[in-house]
């Protein structure tokens, strides 16, 4: 789903993510912080599509086994949008992920429950080169 947003936001986002209400919630705490939201995906080919026809700055994806499993290579994934900044938004029962998500190219996560609390301070140091992990993970 291509997104035409009001926003004046000069950073250019997708929201990956199974789920339409937390694409939403996303969406939302997006805009509070004047992103420029410029698509959202269900799954990795609708991701695929959109990436056709816009040039993001940062991808802020659900970690869920419906997105995970389509991503055959996860390296070769992150590999071939390398210009991307990818952010990971996990449950807290998903951290098991975490160093694999790291090890392919992924610059940041947030657990979901505090996206409200952390997405613009991810976004900001990510999109500034830095790495983003909540202080509880251990890494």
């Amino acid at each position: 789903l291509k997104i035409n947003t009001m926003n004046n936001g000069s950073n250019k986002i997708i929201i990956v993510g199974y789920h339409l209400g937390f694409r939403q919630a996303v969406r939302i705490f997006c805009t509070m912080n004047n992103y420029n939201i410029i698509g959202e995906a269900s799954n990795i080919d609708e991701f695929l599509k959109i990436m056709a026809d816009e040039n993001p700055d940062i991808i802020l994806m659900h970690i869920k086994f419906p997105i995970i499993k389509g991503i055959k290579d996860p390296v070769e994934f992150i590999n071939r949008y390398n210009n991307l900044k990818f952010i990971a938004l996990l449950d807290k029962d998903e951290v098991v992920y975490i160093k694999e998500l790291i090890g392919v190219g992924f610059k940041g996560c947030i657990y979901s429950n505090n996206i409200h609390k952390e997405l613009d301070t991810a976004i900001k140091k990510v999109l500034g080169g830095k790495l983003y992990f909540p202080k509880e993970m251990k890494l």
